[in-house]
């Protein structure tokens, strides 16, 4: 199956509309929808969109998000999507620097917009409207993700209509997805994972199939009883299969994404299905490269390598002056080609910089093996993954440090066993005004800590374990000692025993 080159979602989408209008699009907990039936709805929610460049998207998981997010590709907007589990403030944070009037939500989460933004609540059935579809263009923007940022704000990634069309046409060359296949919905929408699980499958003719639970085993059995065929996830996913040894009768592709996959993660079940490693930032557009690790030795950290680019893409190793490096050489991941996004919106020249004409800087360090399969190594910067999602320690530090109580405030990073990444507080409390000299109960100084985060920042931003100390350890020359920490903190269950008083 292939479809003509198209730049734009809307074209590409009423291709296969026309081609395919009672094939399976969405399974969306048991009841089937045609693509016939997702366009129908998708044009009656376009149809009552207001004229504004950018909508915002706060829905549960089911058809009416996904129509939605068809929706405002047919009226020519970009969506911005938030989980409604976000922190109100973060959504808030979020709608404004956006400058997003109209969000399509619930009215169970109405009360997480700010005043002057209007929430657009669609209903089943939808009343019809009859749609006039403005010229969409490859250069239109598609969606806003936003990522950590530094700067102690969230960024947002601007991907173009003709950037996700780019990773649409690079998957079914890899992959051959069609008419017959049947993709995992499983992730949050504001990962690129999502945008991987939804795109590439409704363009390509494929169904997507929602799940209405989160429990592993219940998810497994959906996908046994409804024939999956992909399922694109986290490493921990696919380390969760490969203990309990559980693979979908029907599975032809299991995809990695988002962080190491380490050959412990996937050794038991590699023989029963192709697993992939992939590797890409959200700024170049969900993957720059694809590595198939069945049947491969791992490396000598037990890691597989990120693999090539993906069609339409390239990838080279730079060093600081950037300049290429010879094979084996660690230098800068630097991505090309058509994935590359059109920067972040709003106020963030600095972070911009990292865009070169058709080029992005990612960051990340690497190297490049002689079969020219790619390497990942780790960040230049103190960027890290968790749970599959960047996360900037100077952020987190950030809103620390404006929660009452908190005097300074410094994030560290630990490994488990498995490679995965996780955050660590540590913690200088403000002074007593009344009485310097009385020690500050540590629990109480990380319960109203973590209210506080809890309100400003996304679950998995939050440091899973605190450190309350009198004062931060200092190098020479005035700086924090981060080696001091980290042996300070290298037992982290007595770490947490200390947290909960233990």
């Amino acid at each position: 199956m292939s479809l003509p080159k198209y730049d734009t979602v809307p074209a590409a989408f009423d291709a296969v509309v026309s081609r395919w209008p009672d094939e399976l699009a969405v399974l969306d907990g048991n009841r089937p929808w045609t693509f016939s039936e997702l366009n129908d709805l998708a044009n009656d929610i376009a149809g009552i969109l207001p004229d504004e460049p950018r909508i915002g998207i706060i829905l549960d998981h089911s058809i009416l998000m996904i129509a939605s997010m068809l929706a405002v590709f047919k009226a020519g907007k970009a969506y911005v999507p938030m989980e409604p589990d976000f922190p109100v403030e973060r959504i808030r944070d979020i709608l404004q620097e956006a400058e997003i009037r109209t969000v399509i939500t619930q009215k169970a989460y109405t009360d997480r917009l700010l005043p002057d933004v209007k929430p657009l609540i669609p209903t089943l059935p939808m009343v019809h409207h009859d749609l006039r579809q403005p010229a969409v263009s490859g250069e239109d923007p598609a969606y806003i993700l936003y990522t950590s940022g530094s700067t102690g704000r969230p960024k947002g990634v601007c991907v173009l209509q003709r950037n996700l069309m780019h990773y649409v046409r690079a998957f079914h060359h890899e992959f051959h997805n069609g008419p017959g296949d049947i993709m995992l919905q499983g992730s949050v929408c504001t990962f690129d994972i999502f945008v991987e699980e939804v795109f590439t499958t409704l363009l390509n003719g494929a169904a997507l199939a929602i799940p209405h639970t989160d429990e592993f085993h219940a998810r497994m059995q959906y996908c046994e009883d409804h024939g999956i065929t992909f399922i694109s996830g986290f490493p921990w996913l696919v380390a969760q299969m490969n203990s309990e040894k559980l693979v979908p009768s029907r599975l032809r592709i299991l995809i990695s994404g988002g962080d190491t996959l380490h050959h412990s993660q996937m050794d038991t079940i590699a023989d029963r299905v192709p697993v992939y490693n992939t590797y890409g930032p959200s700024e170049t557009t969900v993957c720059a490269s694809y590595y198939c690790a069945s049947g491969k030795q791992p490396l000598a950290d037990g890691s597989h390598p990120i693999g090539r680019p993906v069609l339409g893409a390239s990838m080279e190793i730079l060093d600081e002056a950037g300049n290429p490096v010879p094979i084996g050489t660690t230098g800068e991941i630097c991505i090309y080609g058509n994935g590359v996004s059109a920067g972040y919106i709003g106020d963030h020249t600095r972070e911009n910089l990292a865009f070169d004409h058709n080029m992005y800087h990612s960051g990340d360090l690497g190297y490049q093996l002689p079969d020219g399969n790619f390497v990942f190594l780790g960040r230049k910067d103190r960027q890290v993954m968790v749970y599959g999602k960047r996360v900037e320690p100077e952020e987190v530090e950030s809103v620390m440090e404006k929660c009452p109580g908190v005097q300074e405030a410094v994030v560290t990073t630990w490994m488990d066993p498995e490679g995965s990444s996780h955050l660590h507080g540590w913690i200088v409390p403000e002074p007593d005004p009344e009485n310097e000299q009385t020690p500050v109960a540590e629990r109480d100084v990380t319960e109203r800590l973590k209210s506080c985060l809890s309100r400003h920042l996304t679950p998995f931003m939050i440091p899973e374990s605190f450190t309350v100390l009198a004062s931060l350890p200092r190098t020479a020359n005035g700086k924090v000692d981060k080696e001091a920490l980290d042996a300070l903190g290298e037992d982290k269950n007595t770490i947490q025993d200390r947290e909960d008083g233990q």
